[in-house]
Parts: C-alpha cells; structure tokens; sequence
C-alpha cells in the first residue's frame, strides 16, 4: 500500500468535522507528518527572509556609500563654485581696470577677434572711426571701415592687411593697414 499526503494550509478556522477523509485517495495525515512538513516551510521562510535581509543590508550599505560619494561630490562643487566666483570676481575687476586705461588713453584702440570683428573699441576709436562702440561691437570690420583704400579703391577682403594678420599673425604698423 502506497501512502500520499497532502498538506493543508488556509488561514480560516476549519472544523475538524467540516474535514472528510477518503482512504483510498488521500492518506490521513499523521501528526509528524504535518509537523514534519510544517517544519520545512518554515525552513524555507527562514532562509527566504534571511536572504532578503541580506539584500535589506547590501542596499543599505550601497545606499551609505553612494550617501557618501555624493557628500564629497558635493562638497567638491561647493568648492569649485567658490573658486569660479573668486575668478568672476577677479576678471569682473581686471576688466574694469583695463576698461577705465582703455577710455582714458587719447589714442584710438579697438580689439578684433580671429573673424574680425569688435571685441571692444573705446571712446577715441569710435570718435576716429565715426561710429559708437555699441554699433562696432560684434560686427566685422573689414565691412565697416576699412573696404576701401584712401584713394577710394575697393580693398578686397583677400587682400586686406588686417585680414592677413588674423589669419598669419605676422604683425604689422602704421601705413600698412
């Protein structure tokens, strides 16, 4: 004779006459063995909840460390952000300085970026050249003051020495220009 058990589990109270047993199907269920299997699923409970503490405290201890690193990161931001405001503040004031020498000289001086055009230009350049410094500034001077020559001649772009010297950054004075 061949013995099958089955183990139930239901969280409701069941009567013990509510339970029907056939021999021929099922087995009743001994004792040990319901104890036996009861032990088991505890077992697995167990390791199933050890394992997810295990997890609880990998991440746990992840999460610490990312805490960490991003603690530093910051903190390292906060540093750069300071040093970036001394150097704004540094430059703000350098250029204020080199601004007021540049207004106060009586010669004309403009600067060019590599395309040509007007990265600053004081008082006594825009006096010279007949325009505002507003008007000047980021625009290509080839177009605007020096398209022609003195005898009124086009100055072709190719050709114009201030062009060659962005572009070679060989310097030239005076009459060449």
């Amino acid at each position: 004779e061949h013995n099958q058990y089955v183990t139930l589990l239901y969280f409701q109270e069941i009567k013990s006459e509510d339970i029907s047993y056939e021999a021929g199907i099922l087995g009743k269920p001994t004792e040990s063995s319901l104890i036996s299997s009861l032990d088991r699923q505890l077992s697995e409970t167990k390791a199933h909840l050890q394992a997810l503490q295990e997890e609880i405290d990998d991440s746990s201890e992840n999460m610490q460390m990312l805490h960490e690193e991003l603690q530093s990161s910051n903190e390292e931001l906060k540093s750069s952000n300071e040093e970036l405001n001394i150097a704004y503040m540094n430059t703000h004031t350098l250029q204020e300085k080199l601004s007021t020498i540049l207004e106060s000289t009586p010669e004309g001086i403009l600067g060019l970026d590599l395309e040509a055009k007007h990265i600053f230009v004081n008082g006594a350049a825009s006096e010279i050249l007949g325009y505002s410094a507003e008007y000047l500034l980021g625009r290509e001077s080839h177009q605007i003051w020096h398209h022609t020559r003195a005898d009124g001649t086009p100055y072709l772009e190719a050709e114009c020495p201030v062009t060659k010297v962005l572009e070679s950054g060989v310097k030239i004075r005076g009459e060449e220009l």
